[in-house]
């Protein structure tokens, strides 16, 4: 018996329903070329024409004279009074520092004040009127957002071109790394290319704001670049503007990675979060009452699952700040309430 003409409608019939089914799905509000497009409806990506014509203006070429060999890269502009936000690698150990703008116009900066912690540093030009970007809410950071880097590729000053720009997404928001001495921890993970020169410049959000100032890239992987976060960025730049150096707060603890191996050393439950190894006579963490061998679990209501964590949430906040810190000891969580002190010239958290 002949099976073909059975076969053959069988298949009609599902290529029909198939066929059916996309027709509705591409009507449908389940589409998942609608759902993912940003601009909606259109299916294509937008043109960040706007938001590269608004940031541009604030990106300054940062040239750096440190003797037999000088250094590039970049800045942006952050007061329309001549402050501009840096990489404190950028400027560190110059003679001097000469600032062209987009427009080539020159500057000699009449001063540079570095953060002693913090990869971050602020020149200073005399000028005024000059176009100044502006600092984004690090709340509104999510990963898969997408993000303009903006800089002096591979030290292309203004006069050879101006800045160049690259796109991409939000990577990671929980990095934390040590590279040339250089302690990162609270950095945004980008796809965005940085390279070269870029080192200093903004990070942009979609409106155009500063999210993050761009410092370092891996080299041997792709598309894995870093940013510091503005949460950090910010209060550095301001206190160098203001007072010249920065203020860094300190709990005056001395912390490790509560791991299996530290909850076996220290006879308890596995409780995740960054374990008090040390605690300094009359830190704020000494004289809220947090005892020695007690791991931080959360902290102003965010949870601690590393001493990275914990650095980086610390980072984020002002000397004098007041705080809720939840800790563990045993099976026990007790909540205190302490103010942040101010971190020594000999170091700390």
């Amino acid at each position: 018996m002949n099976n073909k003409p059975r076969v053959f409608g069988i298949l009609t019939l599902l290529c029909s329903v198939i066929v059916l089914s996309l027709i509705g799905g591409c009507t449908g509000a389940s589409n998942p070329s609608s759902q993912s497009a940003p601009t909606g409806g259109t299916g294509a990506l937008p043109s960040l024409a706007s938001i590269v014509n608004k940031i541009l203006p604030s990106v300054v070429f940062v040239y750096a004279e440190t003797g037999p060999v000088a250094g590039a890269g970049s800045g942006v502009i952050l007061r329309s009074d001549g402050y501009i936000l840096t990489n404190k690698h950028v400027v560190a150990g110059a003679k001097s520092i000469e600032i062209i703008l987009q427009d080539k116009n020159t500057y000699q900066a009449t001063g540079v004040w570095s953060d002693d912690l913090i990869d971050l540093a602020v020149v200073k030009i005399e000028e005024h009127g000059l176009p100044a970007a502006q600092f984004g809410a690090p709340e509104n950071i999510n990963v898969g957002d997408w993000v303009v880097a903006a800089g002096h590729a591979l030290g292309m000053s203004p006069l050879e071109g101006g800045a160049t720009v690259t796109a991409g997404i939000v990577s990671n928001l929980n990095r934390s790394f040590s590279t040339e001495g250089i302690a990162y921890y609270d950095v945004i993970q980008t796809s965005a290319a940085i390279n070269h020169g870029n080192s200093g410049g903004p990070l942009v959000n979609m409106t155009g704001e500063v999210i993050g100032i761009n410092s370092t890239t891996v080299t041997e992987a792709q598309n894995v670049s870093y940013a510091i976060n503005v949460a950090t960025a910010r209060h550095v730049f301001e206190d160098l503007v203001k007072y010249g150096k920065s203020h860094h707060p300190y709990l005056g603890v001395t912390l490790e990675d509560l791991t299996p191996t530290t909850a076996k050393r220290v006879s308890r439950p596995l409780c995740v979060g960054a374990l008090v190894t040390h605690i300094d006579p009359q830190s704020p963490t000494d004289l809220a009452g947090i005892q020695p061998n007690s791991t931080i679990v959360r902290f102003t209501g965010q949870n601690v699952e590393s001493t990275a964590d914990l650095i980086r949430l610390l980072w984020r906040h002002e000397v004098g700040d007041k705080v809720k810190i939840v800790f563990c000891s045993g099976e026990k969580e007790t909540e205190v309430e302490l103010t942040l002190g101010e971190r020594p010239k000999s170091g700390g958290v």
